[in-house]
Protein backbone atom coordinates (compact mmCIF):
# COMPACT_ATOMS: atom_id res chain seq x y z
CA UNK A 1 0.00 0.00 0.00
CA UNK A 2 3.01 2.60 0.83
CA UNK A 3 4.25 1.65 -2.86
CA UNK A 4 1.13 2.37 -4.39
CA UNK A 5 0.88 5.64 -2.46
CA UNK A 6 4.43 6.65 -3.13
CA UNK A 7 3.86 5.83 -6.91
CA UNK A 8 0.44 8.14 -6.73
CA UNK A 9 2.62 10.88 -5.07
CA UNK A 10 5.65 11.18 -7.19
CA UNK A 11 3.97 10.34 -10.85
CA UNK A 12 3.88 13.63 -12.92
CA UNK A 13 0.29 13.06 -14.10
CA UNK A 14 0.88 16.34 -16.57
CA UNK A 15 3.68 14.77 -18.63
CA UNK A 16 3.19 15.27 -22.13
CA UNK A 17 3.36 10.98 -22.62
CA UNK A 18 1.40 9.51 -19.73
CA UNK A 19 -1.41 12.37 -20.91
CA UNK A 20 -1.38 12.42 -24.30
CA UNK A 21 -0.92 8.31 -23.99
CA UNK A 22 -4.45 8.68 -21.58
CA UNK A 23 -6.53 10.90 -23.64
CA UNK A 24 -5.64 8.97 -26.84
CA UNK A 25 -6.69 5.61 -24.97
CA UNK A 26 -9.66 7.61 -23.97
CA UNK A 27 -11.14 9.60 -26.91
CA UNK A 28 -10.16 6.01 -28.99
CA UNK A 29 -10.33 2.83 -26.70
CA UNK A 30 -12.83 3.55 -24.51
CA UNK A 31 -16.34 3.25 -25.98
CA UNK A 32 -15.31 0.43 -28.56
CA UNK A 33 -14.33 -1.61 -25.41
CA UNK A 34 -17.04 -0.54 -23.48
CA UNK A 35 -19.13 -1.86 -26.22
CA UNK A 36 -16.75 -5.21 -26.52
CA UNK A 37 -17.70 -6.03 -22.70
CA UNK A 38 -21.37 -5.85 -23.82
CA UNK A 39 -22.30 -2.48 -21.56
CA UNK A 40 -25.07 -0.99 -22.65
CA UNK A 41 -26.43 1.97 -21.63
CA UNK A 42 -27.81 4.74 -23.67
CA UNK A 43 -27.17 5.89 -27.32
CA UNK A 44 -23.65 5.80 -27.05
CA UNK A 45 -22.63 1.96 -25.22
CA UNK A 46 -25.20 -0.05 -27.14
CA UNK A 47 -23.04 -3.38 -26.49
CA UNK A 48 -22.15 -3.56 -30.26
CA UNK A 49 -19.31 -5.07 -31.71
CA UNK A 50 -17.13 -2.58 -33.15
CA UNK A 51 -15.02 -2.74 -36.15
CA UNK A 52 -11.89 -4.38 -35.89
CA UNK A 53 -9.59 -2.69 -38.24
CA UNK A 54 -9.73 0.92 -37.22
CA UNK A 55 -8.59 -0.47 -33.93
CA UNK A 56 -6.02 -2.08 -35.04
CA UNK A 57 -4.70 0.75 -36.99
CA UNK A 58 -5.31 2.79 -33.85
CA UNK A 59 -3.29 0.31 -31.42
CA UNK A 60 -0.32 0.64 -34.58
CA UNK A 61 -0.43 4.64 -33.93
CA UNK A 62 -0.69 4.07 -30.16
CA UNK A 63 2.64 1.97 -30.14
CA UNK A 64 4.25 4.69 -32.53
CA UNK A 65 3.55 6.97 -29.78
CA UNK A 66 4.98 4.92 -26.99
CA UNK A 67 7.62 4.12 -28.88
CA UNK A 68 8.88 7.62 -29.97
CA UNK A 69 8.31 9.00 -26.57
CA UNK A 70 9.91 6.64 -24.58
CA UNK A 71 12.00 4.49 -26.74
CA UNK A 72 13.93 6.80 -28.63
CA UNK A 73 16.96 9.04 -27.31
CA UNK A 74 15.55 12.34 -26.83
CA UNK A 75 17.94 14.70 -27.76
CA UNK A 76 18.98 17.39 -24.99
CA UNK A 77 19.94 21.33 -25.43
CA UNK A 78 21.59 22.56 -22.49
CA UNK A 79 21.28 25.99 -24.15
CA UNK A 80 17.79 26.27 -24.46
CA UNK A 81 16.89 24.48 -21.30
CA UNK A 82 19.28 27.48 -19.89
CA UNK A 83 17.17 29.61 -21.70
CA UNK A 84 13.86 29.12 -19.62
CA UNK A 85 15.70 28.47 -16.41
CA UNK A 86 16.71 31.94 -16.46
CA UNK A 87 14.81 33.83 -13.33
CA UNK A 88 12.22 36.72 -14.41
CA UNK A 89 11.96 40.04 -12.94
CA UNK A 90 8.73 41.06 -10.82
CA UNK A 91 7.98 44.59 -12.27
CA UNK A 92 8.52 43.05 -15.72
CA UNK A 93 6.46 39.98 -15.06
CA UNK A 94 3.40 42.06 -13.49
CA UNK A 95 3.92 43.71 -16.96
CA UNK A 96 3.50 40.68 -18.56
CA UNK A 97 0.82 39.69 -16.78
CA UNK A 98 -1.34 42.98 -17.29
CA UNK A 99 -0.44 42.89 -21.10
CA UNK A 100 -2.20 39.69 -21.48
CA UNK A 101 -5.44 40.17 -18.83
CA UNK A 102 -5.85 43.77 -20.83
CA UNK A 103 -5.66 41.88 -24.15
CA UNK A 104 -7.86 39.19 -22.94
CA UNK A 105 -10.19 41.61 -21.57
CA UNK A 106 -10.48 43.44 -25.23
CA UNK A 107 -10.71 40.63 -27.01
CA UNK A 108 -13.69 39.38 -25.20
CA UNK A 109 -15.15 43.10 -25.36
CA UNK A 110 -14.87 43.01 -28.78
CA UNK A 111 -16.26 39.43 -29.04
CA UNK A 112 -19.56 40.60 -27.16
CA UNK A 113 -19.66 44.29 -28.90
CA UNK A 114 -19.56 42.33 -32.63
CA UNK A 115 -22.60 39.55 -31.90
CA UNK A 116 -19.38 37.13 -31.89
CA UNK A 117 -19.83 35.64 -28.33
CA UNK A 118 -22.25 32.20 -29.05
CA UNK A 119 -19.77 30.13 -30.66
CA UNK A 120 -22.61 28.39 -31.70
CA UNK A 121 -24.75 31.27 -32.74
CA UNK A 122 -25.06 32.84 -36.47
CA UNK A 123 -21.72 34.04 -38.10
CA UNK A 124 -21.41 37.66 -37.17
CA UNK A 125 -19.52 39.99 -39.53
CA UNK A 126 -16.06 39.91 -37.44
CA UNK A 127 -16.38 36.32 -37.58
CA UNK A 128 -17.02 36.18 -41.47
CA UNK A 129 -14.52 38.97 -41.65
CA UNK A 130 -10.42 39.12 -42.47
CA UNK A 131 -9.31 39.93 -38.58
CA UNK A 132 -10.72 37.04 -37.15
CA UNK A 133 -8.06 34.62 -37.05
CA UNK A 134 -6.10 37.47 -35.55
CA UNK A 135 -8.70 37.51 -32.79
CA UNK A 136 -8.85 33.67 -32.18
CA UNK A 137 -4.62 34.13 -31.91
CA UNK A 138 -5.32 36.55 -29.21
CA UNK A 139 -6.62 34.18 -26.73
CA UNK A 140 -3.60 32.93 -26.28
CA UNK A 141 -2.36 35.92 -23.83
CA UNK A 142 -5.64 35.43 -21.84
CA UNK A 143 -4.18 32.30 -20.94
CA UNK A 144 -0.92 33.00 -20.90
CA UNK A 145 -1.87 35.55 -18.38
CA UNK A 146 -3.89 32.97 -16.38
CA UNK A 147 -1.01 30.49 -16.31
CA UNK A 148 1.35 33.11 -15.39
CA UNK A 149 -0.94 34.21 -12.41
CA UNK A 150 -1.36 30.55 -11.78
CA UNK A 151 2.74 29.54 -11.37
CA UNK A 152 3.57 33.02 -9.40
CA UNK A 153 1.09 32.52 -6.88
CA UNK A 154 2.13 28.79 -6.10
CA UNK A 155 5.71 30.09 -5.33
CA UNK A 156 5.33 33.88 -4.24
CA UNK A 157 7.57 33.97 -1.06
CA UNK A 158 6.94 37.36 0.40
CA UNK A 159 3.67 38.79 1.77
CA UNK A 160 3.20 41.24 -0.76
CA UNK A 161 4.07 38.96 -3.65
CA UNK A 162 1.75 36.55 -2.34
CA UNK A 163 -1.33 39.14 -1.94
CA UNK A 164 -0.84 40.65 -5.28
CA UNK A 165 -0.60 37.55 -7.21
CA UNK A 166 -3.87 35.82 -5.23
CA UNK A 167 -5.65 38.65 -6.69
CA UNK A 168 -4.36 38.87 -9.86
CA UNK A 169 -5.08 34.55 -10.20
CA UNK A 170 -9.12 35.35 -8.82
CA UNK A 171 -9.28 38.02 -11.21
CA UNK A 172 -8.22 36.17 -14.13
CA UNK A 173 -9.68 32.87 -13.28
CA UNK A 174 -12.99 34.34 -12.47
CA UNK A 175 -13.06 36.63 -15.72
CA UNK A 176 -12.45 33.14 -17.76
CA UNK A 177 -14.86 31.30 -15.85
CA UNK A 178 -17.24 34.28 -15.76
CA UNK A 179 -17.35 34.80 -19.79
CA UNK A 180 -17.08 31.14 -20.46
CA UNK A 181 -20.41 29.68 -18.63
CA UNK A 182 -22.97 31.94 -20.25
CA UNK A 183 -21.23 30.79 -23.62
CA UNK A 184 -22.21 26.83 -23.08
CA UNK A 185 -18.63 25.86 -24.57
CA UNK A 186 -17.32 22.77 -22.75
CA UNK A 187 -13.80 23.83 -23.92
CA UNK A 188 -14.09 27.14 -23.07
CA UNK A 189 -14.86 26.25 -19.19
CA UNK A 190 -12.46 23.38 -19.09
CA UNK A 191 -9.27 24.87 -20.71
CA UNK A 192 -8.79 28.22 -18.28
CA UNK A 193 -9.30 25.32 -15.02
CA UNK A 194 -6.48 22.90 -16.70
CA UNK A 195 -4.50 26.27 -17.60
CA UNK A 196 -5.04 26.58 -13.95
CA UNK A 197 -4.36 23.42 -12.43
CA UNK A 198 -1.32 22.57 -14.67
CA UNK A 199 0.50 25.65 -13.86
CA UNK A 200 0.40 25.37 -10.11
CA UNK A 201 0.65 21.54 -10.37
CA UNK A 202 4.51 22.60 -11.48
CA UNK A 203 4.86 25.28 -9.22
CA UNK A 204 4.59 23.06 -5.90
CA UNK A 205 1.01 22.56 -5.58
CA UNK A 206 0.63 19.38 -5.91
CA UNK A 207 -2.99 17.63 -5.08
CA UNK A 208 -4.59 14.68 -6.06
CA UNK A 209 -7.40 15.23 -4.01
CA UNK A 210 -7.47 17.99 -6.36
CA UNK A 211 -6.88 16.30 -9.54
CA UNK A 212 -10.17 14.26 -8.48
CA UNK A 213 -12.35 17.23 -8.37
CA UNK A 214 -10.56 18.82 -11.24
CA UNK A 215 -11.48 15.17 -12.81
CA UNK A 216 -15.34 15.51 -11.58
CA UNK A 217 -15.71 18.76 -12.77
CA UNK A 218 -14.56 18.43 -16.48
CA UNK A 219 -17.07 15.23 -16.20
CA UNK A 220 -19.88 17.25 -15.21
CA UNK A 221 -19.05 20.15 -17.66
CA UNK A 222 -20.06 17.51 -21.00
CA UNK A 223 -23.97 17.40 -19.73
CA UNK A 224 -23.97 20.86 -18.56
CA UNK A 225 -22.89 21.92 -22.05
CA UNK A 226 -25.96 19.85 -23.66
CA UNK A 227 -28.19 21.86 -20.93
CA UNK A 228 -26.87 24.76 -21.83
CA UNK A 229 -27.30 24.87 -25.48
CA UNK A 230 -30.92 23.11 -25.77
CA UNK A 231 -32.80 22.20 -22.44
CA UNK A 232 -34.74 20.18 -25.03
CA UNK A 233 -32.15 17.02 -25.14
CA UNK A 234 -32.83 16.72 -21.40
CA UNK A 235 -36.40 16.68 -21.94
CA UNK A 236 -36.14 14.13 -24.38
CA UNK A 237 -34.52 11.71 -22.06
CA UNK A 238 -36.84 11.99 -18.77
CA UNK A 239 -39.87 11.64 -21.02
CA UNK A 240 -38.27 8.74 -23.48
CA UNK A 241 -36.29 6.69 -21.16
CA UNK A 242 -38.29 3.80 -22.06
CA UNK A 243 -39.49 3.84 -24.92
CA UNK A 244 -38.36 5.33 -29.27
CA UNK A 245 -34.82 4.92 -29.46
CA UNK A 246 -34.33 3.91 -26.48
CA UNK A 247 -36.24 0.93 -26.77
CA UNK A 248 -34.37 0.09 -30.19
CA UNK A 249 -31.26 0.18 -28.73
CA UNK A 250 -32.30 -2.03 -25.67
CA UNK A 251 -31.32 0.60 -23.33
CA UNK A 252 -32.90 0.50 -19.60
CA UNK A 253 -34.83 3.73 -18.76
CA UNK A 254 -32.17 6.18 -18.48
CA UNK A 255 -33.10 9.44 -17.54
CA UNK A 256 -31.09 12.02 -16.14
CA UNK A 257 -27.92 9.17 -15.72
CA UNK A 258 -28.29 8.42 -19.62
CA UNK A 259 -28.26 11.83 -20.51
CA UNK A 260 -24.49 11.89 -18.76
CA UNK A 261 -23.72 9.06 -20.10
CA UNK A 262 -24.23 9.78 -23.81
CA UNK A 263 -23.32 13.50 -23.19
CA UNK A 264 -19.80 12.57 -22.40
CA UNK A 265 -19.37 9.21 -23.98
CA UNK A 266 -20.91 10.97 -27.84
CA UNK A 267 -17.85 13.38 -26.96
CA UNK A 268 -14.87 11.30 -26.37
CA UNK A 269 -15.95 8.74 -29.50
CA UNK A 270 -13.43 9.70 -31.74
CA UNK A 271 -13.18 6.16 -32.88
CA UNK A 272 -16.23 6.86 -35.11
CA UNK A 273 -14.16 9.47 -36.97
CA UNK A 274 -10.95 7.21 -37.94
CA UNK A 275 -13.84 4.26 -38.94
CA UNK A 276 -15.49 6.92 -41.07
CA UNK A 277 -11.88 7.80 -42.91
CA UNK A 278 -11.48 4.37 -43.37
CA UNK A 279 -14.41 3.80 -44.98
CA UNK A 280 -14.55 6.96 -47.24
CA UNK A 281 -11.14 6.60 -48.75
CA UNK A 282 -9.92 9.50 -50.93
CA UNK A 283 -6.54 9.94 -52.18
CA UNK A 284 -3.40 10.17 -50.15
CA UNK A 285 -2.43 13.89 -49.05
CA UNK A 286 1.14 13.48 -48.87
CA UNK A 287 2.03 16.35 -46.53
CA UNK A 288 -1.35 19.27 -47.27
CA UNK A 289 -0.87 19.58 -43.70
CA UNK A 290 2.91 21.51 -43.97
CA UNK A 291 1.66 23.54 -46.68
CA UNK A 292 -1.12 24.34 -44.95
CA UNK A 293 0.74 25.68 -41.65
CA UNK A 294 3.74 27.19 -44.21
CA UNK A 295 0.44 29.54 -45.30
CA UNK A 296 -1.06 30.09 -41.64
CA UNK A 297 2.93 31.49 -41.07
CA UNK A 298 2.34 33.82 -43.87
CA UNK A 299 1.02 37.55 -43.43
CA UNK A 300 -2.57 37.73 -41.87
CA UNK A 301 -5.78 37.76 -43.90
CA UNK A 302 -6.37 41.17 -43.77
CA UNK A 303 -2.76 41.90 -45.43
CA UNK A 304 -2.99 38.61 -47.70
CA UNK A 305 -6.71 39.18 -49.14
CA UNK A 306 -6.82 35.72 -50.79
CA UNK A 307 -5.23 33.71 -48.00
CA UNK A 308 -6.58 30.21 -48.10
CA UNK A 309 -8.64 29.02 -44.33
CA UNK A 310 -6.67 26.18 -43.77
CA UNK A 311 -9.40 24.57 -40.96
CA UNK A 312 -11.87 25.82 -43.37
CA UNK A 313 -12.49 22.27 -44.75
CA UNK A 314 -13.64 20.73 -41.20
CA UNK A 315 -17.12 20.88 -42.33
CA UNK A 316 -16.70 19.54 -45.85
CA UNK A 317 -14.55 16.52 -44.22
CA UNK A 318 -17.52 15.88 -41.47
CA UNK A 319 -19.97 15.79 -44.55
CA UNK A 320 -17.71 13.67 -46.67
CA UNK A 321 -17.59 11.61 -43.91
CA UNK A 322 -20.92 10.91 -43.30
CA UNK A 323 -20.88 12.53 -39.73
CA UNK A 324 -22.94 15.61 -40.71
CA UNK A 325 -26.51 16.17 -41.41
CA UNK A 326 -27.10 17.08 -44.69
CA UNK A 327 -28.09 20.78 -43.55
CA UNK A 328 -25.19 21.15 -40.94
CA UNK A 329 -23.20 24.07 -42.39
CA UNK A 330 -21.47 25.55 -39.46
CA UNK A 331 -20.13 22.07 -37.49
CA UNK A 332 -16.53 21.44 -37.92
CA UNK A 333 -15.08 17.56 -37.75
CA UNK A 334 -11.56 17.81 -37.63
CA UNK A 335 -9.59 14.22 -38.71
CA UNK A 336 -7.87 13.56 -35.67
CA UNK A 337 -4.34 13.40 -34.95
CA UNK A 338 -3.82 9.66 -36.29
CA UNK A 339 -6.58 10.00 -38.78
CA UNK A 340 -4.12 13.23 -40.33
CA UNK A 341 -1.40 10.97 -40.37
CA UNK A 342 -2.81 8.38 -42.26
CA UNK A 343 -4.74 10.62 -44.73
CA UNK A 344 -1.65 12.07 -45.73
CA UNK A 345 1.01 9.02 -45.83
CA UNK A 346 -1.38 6.06 -45.11
CA UNK A 347 -0.64 3.08 -42.79
CA UNK A 348 3.34 3.64 -42.90
CA UNK A 349 2.44 7.14 -42.23
CA UNK A 350 0.44 6.73 -39.49
CA UNK A 351 3.03 4.65 -37.23
CA UNK A 352 6.12 7.21 -37.94
CA UNK A 353 4.03 9.60 -37.97
CA UNK A 354 3.04 9.31 -34.02
CA UNK A 355 5.95 8.21 -33.39
CA UNK A 356 7.37 11.72 -34.35
CA UNK A 357 5.10 12.98 -32.30
CA UNK A 358 5.89 11.29 -29.12
CA UNK A 359 9.32 12.42 -29.69
CA UNK A 360 8.65 16.18 -29.69
CA UNK A 361 6.54 15.80 -26.99
CA UNK A 362 9.13 14.21 -24.96
CA UNK A 363 11.68 16.86 -26.25
CA UNK A 364 9.39 19.47 -24.88
CA UNK A 365 8.73 18.01 -21.22
CA UNK A 366 12.37 17.86 -21.08
CA UNK A 367 13.35 21.33 -21.76
CA UNK A 368 10.43 22.81 -19.99
CA UNK A 369 10.34 20.73 -16.65
CA UNK A 370 13.19 18.24 -16.35
CA UNK A 371 16.00 20.00 -17.59
CA UNK A 372 14.61 23.88 -15.70
CA UNK A 373 13.93 22.34 -12.46
CA UNK A 374 10.36 23.85 -13.53
CA UNK A 375 10.94 27.02 -13.81
CA UNK A 376 8.46 29.66 -13.84
CA UNK A 377 8.94 30.60 -17.72
CA UNK A 378 9.29 26.85 -18.52
CA UNK A 379 6.20 25.85 -15.87
CA UNK A 380 3.78 28.93 -18.11
CA UNK A 381 4.95 27.99 -21.50
CA UNK A 382 4.45 24.30 -20.45
CA UNK A 383 1.02 24.41 -19.33
CA UNK A 384 0.06 26.01 -22.30
CA UNK A 385 1.76 24.20 -25.14
CA UNK A 386 -0.01 21.15 -22.99
CA UNK A 387 -3.23 22.16 -23.84
CA UNK A 388 -2.86 22.64 -27.63
CA UNK A 389 -0.94 19.77 -27.48
CA UNK A 390 -3.57 17.16 -26.11
CA UNK A 391 -6.50 19.02 -28.05
CA UNK A 392 -5.00 18.36 -31.16
CA UNK A 393 -5.18 14.83 -30.49
CA UNK A 394 -8.64 15.29 -31.83
CA UNK A 395 -8.08 18.15 -34.14
CA UNK A 396 -5.81 18.52 -37.41
CA UNK A 397 -2.28 18.79 -37.15
CA UNK A 398 -1.45 21.96 -39.28
CA UNK A 399 -4.09 24.97 -37.34
CA UNK A 400 -3.01 23.06 -33.65
CA UNK A 401 1.11 23.31 -34.76
CA UNK A 402 1.05 26.43 -36.99
CA UNK A 403 -0.01 28.44 -33.80
CA UNK A 404 1.66 27.15 -31.44
CA UNK A 405 4.66 27.92 -33.58
CA UNK A 406 3.47 31.91 -33.66
CA UNK A 407 3.09 31.56 -30.31
CA UNK A 408 6.25 30.28 -28.92
CA UNK A 409 8.12 33.42 -31.01
CA UNK A 410 5.83 35.87 -28.87
CA UNK A 411 6.48 34.51 -25.85
CA UNK A 412 10.30 33.77 -26.35
CA UNK A 413 10.27 37.70 -27.05
CA UNK A 414 8.49 38.01 -23.43
CA UNK A 415 10.94 35.74 -21.70
CA UNK A 416 13.69 38.10 -23.23
CA UNK A 417 11.73 41.09 -21.86
CA UNK A 418 10.51 39.96 -18.22
CA UNK A 419 14.25 38.22 -17.78
CA UNK A 420 16.65 39.99 -14.83
CA UNK A 421 19.53 41.54 -16.67
CA UNK A 422 21.70 39.65 -14.06
CA UNK A 423 25.27 38.11 -14.66
CA UNK A 424 24.11 34.54 -13.96
CA UNK A 425 20.81 34.74 -16.53
CA UNK A 426 23.28 36.33 -19.15
CA UNK A 427 25.79 33.64 -19.06
CA UNK A 428 23.03 30.49 -19.14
Amino acid sequence: MQTVRRFFREFDFFALGPSALAFYALIFFAVPLLNIFGVRFGLVLTGGMPALRPLLYLLLGFAGLVLGYYAVPVWRSEKAAGFFRRTWDEGRTRMVFAAGFGIGLLTKALRLWTGSYAHLGPESALQSGPFWSSVGFLDNFTYLALALASAKQARAETPKEKTFWNWALGFSLGAELLYAVPSCSRLAIFTPLLVWFIASWYGGRRSLAGLGILAALIIIIFPFGNVCRTTSTWVYYNTHAATGAYASAGAPALGAAGFVSDSLFSRLNQEKVFDAILAHPAPRLYGQFLRDIAVSLGPPRFIWKSKPAIAAGGNELGHRLGLLYPQDRTTSIGPTLPGDWYMNFGLGGLFLGMALMGMLWRFIYTHLITLTGMSLAGTVFYALVWIQAIRGIEDSIAPVYAGLIKFTVIFLLLTLFAQRRTAHNLSS
